[in-house]
């Protein structure tokens, strides 16, 4: 099965796990996703000084 042949099925939703939060959080997948996710959060937050340091997402987001 080749890639082009899977993309159709996958949906455009997916989470970037980094592996260094793999090892901080002993394999603990969810809790890994959710520094991830944080950390990445954070991030926007810094570029838009409008969140006043609130993470938050929108129904657009």
């Amino acid at each position: 099965m080749l890639i082009a042949d899977l993309r159709p099925h996958l949906s455009n939703k997916f989470s970037v796990v980094h592996n260094e939060f793999i090892v901080m959080c002993g394999s603990n997948l969810q809790a890994a996703n959710l520094l991830s996710n944080l950390f990445w959060w954070s991030q926007v937050n810094d570029a838009q000084p409008e969140r006043k340091g609130w993470l938050y997402k929108t129904a657009a987001d």
